[in-house]
């Protein structure tokens, strides 16, 4: 098991992705699910920043390093598995969740060039 909380820093999400193959000797991983996440509600006007910063580092910039630290295995081996599990409003923002589809907006975005 690697616990490890999703709001680290970057670069330290990157080398969890590394100590992840660590486990196994060294090989490769097979399959990162980026799964976790959190959520914000409220209007635009009403949203400190500071959350805007958190849910898109959370539920962006996260999985992003994550895929970024074992992604050099899985193109050296030449097999892998990049799933994300995302949310509607990464293609359909809603009222009052700004930060959140934002964040799942760029999540999109970013995986969709990576496929």
């Amino acid at each position: 098991m690697l616990p490890f909380d999703l709001a680290e820093a970057p670069a330290a999400l990157v080398h969890r992705g590394g100590e992840a193959s660590a486990l196994w000797g060294g090989a490769a991983v097979d399959v990162l699910v980026n799964n976790g996440g959190i959520s914000s509600r409220s209007p635009a006007e009403d949203t400190a920043v500071e959350v805007d910063a958190k849910v898109m580092h959370v539920d962006y910039l996260a999985p992003v390093a994550l895929a970024k630290g074992v992604l050099h295995g899985m193109l050296a081996q030449h097999s892998g598995s990049l799933v994300v599990v995302s949310s509607v409003q990464g293609r359909l923002a809603l009222p009052f969740r700004t930060s959140y589809a934002g964040a799942k907006h760029a999540l999109h975005g970013f995986f969709e060039v990576c496929a």
